[in-house]
Formats: structure tokens, C-alpha cells, sequence
């Protein structure tokens, strides 16, 4: 028998979770019904189309009825939220969506804009296009948001048939209505809303669909708390030639098991938003900007603080070199004060800084004096006004308090997930 099991370091790994407060933007907390949809006999099985809407060459498989169900039941909640016409909920990820939308709606040789790297935009969407023939170009930007005449502009110079909105780091709503409206009916708008998907859901940022967006799409577990796969929708009638366009090729080009554990687990999630989103959108928000006025007491600088820091799940704190946000980062760690080391966006590449999210300590129940003691934690840590075990300590006691899920239908329970981890170890 080996010494070290990976089981052992699971559980290790698991044990954490009631000594630390996670601040990544891009992380959060799952429910007990989530979690037991993921863990269910659904893991094992296959989630087939039925006949007529696959492809010929797929087989059928049994124990269909209720997958399927599943399926259907996911995709409505799922459409009545987003106010979409169709939806596809068989995508993994988010990069996997990435490529399904640029392939489908592009061929080689055309061109489209997204956003640039310096502006917040994600590293993959410049890769893909390179590596499968695209020309793009960086969306312009003019005081953190979108920049509408010059965009417009942009896309007639360039021919671009496609605008794709794919910010890793937003803060604002993009002027959608506006952007429609300057480029017309004819380009395709597809908004990657894989961080702001939570709080859209809960109206508390835009209805993308309704103000000028073809498609909405992203990873599900950032914002929205659901598990690492991934969401495709449409105002388009899901019998349209540019639905179809997407549709049409994700089962079998990219997609032949949608993983039913996954969906199910995606399906309570949605139904969790519908029943609890609106108050959970307002406490993240507010949590975020009750923090950015503590940081900003403190003497930090943050990203729009003309503009109300944020409307979003996340802030972005200016901290300086790459040099001092790297120690930054790790000192913070160092604390049990988990968050991302970022190069900040609208700097040129000049400054860098730190990433935080509030999905997580949201969902903790968190919020009022206790997000304000943890900003001034992670500041004392930062400005070294304290130590680093000092820190520690406290936010070990702060987490241990704050181990149930809010906003689920089960009952805040502040001892069950302390109670399930000690009978694990």
C-alpha cells in the first residue's frame, strides 16, 4: 500500500474550505443538492438526443426518459431566464464555447473584433483565432467600456462579420442597445457571459438577448454557481439559418456525451437563480462595493471609481509593478485570503494589480461588517500592518463560522458542511 492516497489529498484539499476566504472571480460554491446531483448515478451514464435529432450515426441508449426530462426541464428554466428562444446545454466549457462559436459562425479568412487583451478581454479568443485563420481586432475602448462610433467604424474598415464580447474582466454593462444600433442588423453579436451569467440572471446587470445580443453563452460556474461545463443560447428561433449555424454542429462535432450529471446539477442551479438570483445578484454587488470603499479608505486605488467601481461580481485593485503584485498576491495567500494577480486592463499593460471576486463570500452568507473586517484584513496584509499569522488566524475564524450555502432551497445550516468534512477525514 502506498503512504500517500489521492483520495487522502481530496480530502486534504476538502478540509480547506472552512480556513479560508476565496476571492476569485472566477470560483464558487455549489449547494448540497448540486453536489449530490454530481455525485449521483447520473456520473456513469450517457445523455442521448433522441431519434430525429441526431445525427444518424449516434446510437440509442437505455434509461432515457428521465435524462432527458432532465434536459428539458434545465433547458426551459434556462430560456425563461435569459429570455432566449433556444438554448444548448451540452458544452463542457468555455473555451470549448469559444471555438464552437467562432467555427460555426466564421470561416477561415473572415474577420471579427473581440476584446483586446488591455481591455480586459480573454487571452484564449486571440489564440484560436490565429490558429484557425481569423483575422481580429480589438474592439475600442474609451474610458472602460465600449467605445460605440469607433467600433462601428471598425467593423466597416475591417469587414468584420462578427463583434464578440468576451471580457474576462467587466465591471459595467457593455452599451449593447447602442452597438446594435451602430453596426446594424446584419453582424452577428455574440456576448460571452461566462462571469456575469449570475448576475444577469438575477437582473441585476443587462438582458443581453433583448438588448441587441444573437447569443449568450459562457461557462456556468463563476457568477452563476453551477458546475465547470458550459451554456449556449439564442433569441433566434432555434429553426433559424443562424441558430442552426451553432446548433446544428455541436452533437457530434464537439459534443457526443453531455454529461447528465453535469446538466442535472446545471438544472438545479438555474433553479436556484430563478427562486433566489434577484437577492444574491444585490448582495454580490453590494458586497463588492462595500469592499472597494473600505480598500479605498485604506489608500488603495480602484478600477472606475468615477463609475461606481462596479455592477458587476468583481473589482479590480491597482497595486503597481508586476514585481509588487506578485508579493501581493503571494502574501495574501500566505493569509488564507485567495484572489487573482492580474495585469490590469485600460493600463496599456503599465500597471498590474489584483483581481477579487464576491460570488463565494456571498453565497457564504457573508456581507455588512464582516465583508468590511475582511477588506481590512486583506489590506492589513497587503500594507503590512499586521502579520501574516495574525491574518491567518483571523480569517480561520471568520470561515469556520461561514461554512453553510446561502440562497438554495435547503436550510442554512452553519455546521453541516464542518460536520460532513469531519466524518470524511
Amino acid at each position: 500500500m502506498r503512504e500517500k492516497m489521492i483520495s487522502d489529498l481530496v480530502k486534504k484539499f476538502d478540509a480547506q474550505y472552512t480556513q479560508k476566504i476565496n476571492l476569485v472571480a472566477s470560483e464558487n460554491l455549489s449547494s448540497e443538492n448540486m453536489r449530490y446531483a454530481l455525485q449521483s448515478d447520473l456520473n456513469h451514464r450517457y445523455a442521448i438526443p433522441p431519434k430525429g435529432e441526431r445525427d444518424a450515426a449516434i446510437w440509442e441508449y437505455p434509461n432515457q426518459n428521465i435524462i432527458r426530462e432532465i434536459i428539458s426541464e434545465t433547458e426551459n428554466i434556462a430560456c425563461e431566464l435569459f429570455h432566449a428562444s433556444c438554448v444548448d446545454i451540452s458544452p463542457l466549457s468555455g473555451n470549448q464555447v469559444a471555438l464552437i462559436m467562432l467555427t460555426c459562425l466564421l470561416p477561415q479568412g473572415d474577420s471579427f473584433l473581440s476584446v483586446g487583451g488591455n481591455d480586459g478581454g480573454h487571452f484564449t479568443t486571440s489564440i484560436l483565432a490565429k490558429k484557425h485563420g481569423y483575422h481580429r481586432f480589438d474592439i475600442p475602448y474609451k474610458n472602460g467600456n465600449i467605445d460605440v462610433e469607433e467600433t462601428a467604424a471598425l467593423v466597416k474598415k475591417s469587414n468584420a462579420k462578427l463583434i464578440f464580447l468576451d471580457a474576462s474582466m467587466i465591471l459595467h454593462p457593455y452599451p449593447l442597445r447602442e452597438l446594435r444600433q451602430a453596426v446594424g442588423n446584419d453582424i452577428v453579436i455574440s456576448y460571452d457571459a461566462s462571469h456575469t451569467l449570475g448576475i444577469i440572471a438575477g437582473g441585476a446587470f443587462q438582458s443581453p438577448l433583448e438588448e441587441g445580443a444573437d447569443f449568450l453563452h459562457g461557462s456556468t460556474h463563476k457568477s452563476l454557481w453551477g458546475p465547470q461545463k458550459a451554456i449556449i443560447l439564442s433569441k433566434h428561433d432555434r429553426s433559424s439559418q443562424l441558430a442552426r449555424k451553432v446548433f446544428d454542429r455541436i452533437i457530434p462535432e464537439f459534443v457526443s456525451n453531455a454529461h447528465p450529471h453535469h446538466i442535472a446539477a446545471l438544472g438545479i442551479a438555474l433553479e436556484e437563480a430563478r427562486d433566489f438570483g434577484a437577492a444574491y445578484a444585490s448582495a454580490v454587488i453590494s458586497n463588492a462595493r462595500i469592499f472597494a470603499i473600505e480598500l479605498t479608505r485604506r489608500g488603495f486605488k480602484i478600477a472606475n471609481a468615477n463609475s461606481g467601481f462596479t455592477d458587476n461580481h468583481q473589482l479590480l485593485v491597482k497595486i503597481g509593478s508586476e514585481k509588487d503584485a506578485v508579493i501581493a498576491f503571494q502574501l495574501l495567500e500566505k493569509a488564507n485570503i485567495n484572489v487573482n494577480q492580474i495585469k490590469m486592463p485600460y493600463t496599456n499593460g503599465a500597471e498590474y494589480g489584483l483581481r477579487l471576486g464576491f460570488s463565494e463570500i456571498t453565497r457564504r452568507n457573508i456581507s455588512g461588517n464582516t465583508t468590511i473586517e475582511i477588506a481590512n484584513l486583506l489590506a492589513d496584509v497587503i500594507l503590512q500592518k499586521d502579520s501574516v499569522t495574525n491574518v491567518r488566524d483571523k480569517i480561520k475564524t471568520i470561515s469556520s463560522y461561514r461554512t453553510g450555502i446561502a440562497y438554495t432551497h435547503e436550510p442554512l445550516d452553519a455546521q453541516s458542511i464542518i460536520k460532513k468534512s469531519k466524518l470524511r477525514a
